[in-house]
């Protein structure tokens, strides 16, 4: 049997956890993979031992397939044990179960904010009210006002244990889920009961932390020495929200946390640094070492040591001369790193981590011999070699990691970051001083403080560069362009693309120049129709309303500042209609985010079901009654299948569609349900095909009223003061017609509002 490359086995094992994410299945079912895989590897040892013509039809084969089975089953029995329920010995499965005691040790470096302070408490033991302690394990986050707690002290904590918080936004559960913690107490009564617990190495890296920390702020003054602290102690607490915000607008985020994004660049500057005065082999060496010292002094954080991991397979390459070698160790320590938590192959940092490490293995290297062969056609050889440096580290190496890191930034934050691939030139040349600097006052100022002091000085002028140029482009505008939800497919393909053009034909089949150029030319056409489309179609931070005519009169579309579509009914003719939407619907996204039943009558929903599968809405909203015909029964049946999430809308209760717009269900209604959109001073009813029984409850005064398409009067709603109406009849004078002027868009920024039509 041949030896199985460890490539292989580690793509297996990463399908295998994706393959268990995605489809639902059960642990016994990889139990009985893994088990049957077993079995036939016995059965082929056997056959390969007794049968000669087996042996030889064996050896044509290249992998020993059972084994690869075997992998696969491995790695998806092992996401069901990570994402298994707790148990009555797992701290979380006392989560929302009113008060408890527990006792642990403080297990991490305490978080100090501005008012509080965050604790992560290893807990051993709990106990219920009027029952005896037992044992548990598991973590538990707290926050506390204030208090001097410091890593290893022992402590008793009562309160009530609950589930992280999940925004619209980011998900704190599975933030702290990569790292073992699934249960928070918020401001427990904290009792000391012992110290000097835990480990001691640990213990004397806190305190060098902490000793450091203050070092920075007696040297520096804020924000300076917050944006230090953040950039050699990973502690981001003292940067101010608005500068911390600017950083992240302009994708610079990654200089100030300890990240897979710039811990990547750090390695790829020191092993440049080394290899100038020493071989490659101690460079790669003094470069890991130093990575991992690093490592250790900023804490050593799961995230941190899985960055600084990441980090160090960039210069695998180097250190063997293969990019092969680069590639396929990235895949293997990817599967190494999922083995113990296979969580991570969700998290944003990890893809980043990973992204960017590919980035620099593939294209660094490459990136700048092409700058060399270039310049040396108009520069003079030894400006070149003297330029060469600086430019790869400072800007090649940036671009490089952004070209693999592009797909993932899109995909889950939403927007290509414009503004990134002109900030980050612009500070990383500076970010080495201020690292090198830093460290120097620092250390220095640990022993000879006025020493220390002169040296802060030095590395007050790049962190205050870095400031200045991060707010300023912060305030520009443009900064970033939000595409909207992008789907797994659309990265994929982006991925393939990138590979097949850049990577050499050495790992790839080879495709011809000619066969490059036309596929780089339909990419680069097609991504630019992508952009504009993206571009065309968003609202551009206004709330945007559009009503439609002949033939899908009574559909609605909203769409919220922040990119969100809201489709209210269906119509009856499904192309029609999805026609229209993808006129507003990016084709990245190609999804509605809410859908609502607000009419019965067949004609106004006939095309739900073929919506849904185009278009998959997240959410499904009966705001009337459930009328029993073929429709609502086919849509029924369709959510079910699909396992789209759906509610029956009850009366008065209102839903939040981000961005201040708020909609409520004002009357059901047994023909139509009656809503009323809210945006700052906007207020938008659509009314049902009954008249809503509290009418004379809303405020209807300066509002605008959407009838629906069988309301033949329009004069009636003058009596009620109304801004005006939109109907769809042919020839009532008052109000706005669909059938006169076509579809209808209402533009709002919550103080004023603007009308568009077809005609």
């Amino acid at each position: 049997m041949r030896r199985i490359p460890l490539f292989w086995l580690s793509v297996v094992f990463i399908s295998g956890i994706a393959f268990a994410h995605e489809f639902s299945t059960s642990a016994r079912f990889w139990q009985y993979g893994c088990i049957l895989a077993v079995l036939f590897a016995a059965l082929e040892f056997l056959l390969l031992k007794r049968w000669f013509k087996y042996r030889r039809m064996r050896e044509k084969l290249p992998f020993a397939m059972c084994f690869l089975f075997f992998f696969f089953f491995i790695g998806g029995l092992r996401y069901e044990i990570a994402t298994l329920s707790p148990g009555p010995s797992d701290l979380a499965y006392y989560n929302q179960n009113g008060s408890v005691a527990l006792e642990g040790t403080i297990c991490d470096d305490p978080q100090r904010k501005e008012n509080s302070i965050q604790l992560v408490v290893c807990v051993d033991s709990l106990g219920l009210k009027g029952k005896n302690s037992y044992p548990v394990k598991g973590k538990a986050i707290m926050r506390l006002q204030t208090g001097d707690w410091k890593y290893g002290d022992r402590v008793i904590a009562r309160g009530s244990l609950s589930d992280p918080p999940e925004e619209e936004n980011f998900s704190y559960r599975f933030y702290l889920s990569t790292r073992g913690i699934h249960s928070l107490m918020e401001y427990p009564y904290l009792q000391l009961i012992g110290t000097n617990e835990g480990n001691w190495l640990k213990r004397g890296i806190f305190q060098l932390r902490q000793s450091a920390y203050q070092t920075i702020n007696d040297f520096l003054p804020q924000p300076e020495a917050g944006l230090l602290s953040g950039v050699l102690l990973g502690l981001e607490n003292d940067i101010p929200f608005q500068l911390e915000k600017a950083f992240q607008d302009t994708g610079t985020a990654h200089i100030v946390a300890i990240s897979g994004y710039n811990m990547t660049l750090l390695a790829g500057l020191i092993l440049v640094g080394f290899r100038r005065h020493l071989s490659i082999w101690w460079a790669g060496f003094l470069a890991i070492l130093t990575i991992a010292i690093y490592t250790v002094l900023v804490g050593a954080s799961p995230p941190v040591v899985r960055a600084a991991l990441m980090s160090s397979l960039a210069m695998s390459a180097h250190l063997i001369g293969r990019k092969q070698a680069g590639i396929f160790t990235l895949i293997f320590t990817v599967a190494v790193l999922c083995a113990f938590n296979p969580l991570y192959l969700w998290d944003t940092g990890f893809q980043l981590s990973a992204m960017a490490t590919l980035g620099l293995v593939l294209y660094a290297d490459r990136m700048s011999t092409w700058f060399e062969k270039q310049a040396s056609r108009w520069l003079p050889e030894p400006l070149v070699k003297g330029i060469k440096g600086p430019v790869g580290e400072y800007f090649l190496f940036t671009i490089a990691a952004q070209i693999t890191t592009l797909p993932v930034i899109v995909f889950q934050f939403e927007q290509i970051p414009i503004s990134s691939l002109i900030s980050n030139p612009l500070i990383l040349p500076v970010q080495p001083l201020v690292m090198i600097l830093g460290g120097i006052a620092v250390i220095t100022g640990l022993f000879i403080p006025p020493l220390g002091q002169l040296v802060a000085y030095l590395a007050w002028l790049p962190l205050t560069y870095t400031i200045h140029i991060v707010k300023l482009l912060a305030e520009l505008p443009g900064i970033g362009i939000s595409t909207g939800k992008v789907s797994l497919p659309v990265i994929f393909l982006f991925y393939a693309l990138l590979f097949l053009l850049t990577i050499p034909n050495q790992i790839l089949p080879k495709v011809s120049l000619s066969q490059k150029q036309i596929l780089a030319g339909i990419s680069l056409l097609t991504a630019t129709a992508m952009v504009w489309n993206v571009v065309l179609t968003r609202t551009s931070g206004y709330l945007r309303i559009v009503i439609f005519d002949e033939p899908n009169q009574g559909v609605i579309l909203v769409q919220t500042p922040g990119g969100k579509n809201i489709l209210v009914n269906s119509g009856s003719r499904a192309n029609a209609i999805s026609t229209e939407l993808n006129q507003y619907i990016p084709v990245m996204d190609h999804q509605i985010d809410l859908a609502i039943f607000s009419q019965t009558q067949k004609t106004q929903n006939q095309a739900f079901p073929i919506l849904i599968n185009r278009f998959s809405p997240e959410l499904f909203l009966w705001a009337s009654p459930v009328p029993k015909n073929s429709v609502s029964n086919q849509i029924t049946d369709l959510l079910m299948e699909e396992e789209i999430n759906s509610q029956v809308w009850e009366k008065g209760v209102l839903t939040d569609l981000g961005d201040g717009v708020k909609i409520i269900n004002e009357d059901p209604g047994i023909e139509g349900a009656t809503l009323q959109l809210t945006y700052g001073n906007l207020r938008l009813f659509l009314i049902g095909e009954d008249m809503p029984k509290n009418l004379q409850d809303l405020p209807m005064t300066g509002g605008l009223v959407i009838l629906p398409p069988n309301d033949p009067d329009a004069y009636k709603w003058q009596d009620f003061n109304v801004l005006t109406t939109i109907h769809h009849n042919a020839y009532q004078q008052i109000g706005i017609s669909t059938w006169q002027h076509g579809w209808i868009q209402l533009w709002s920024d919550g103080e004023k509002l603007w009308i568009r039509s077809e005609k």
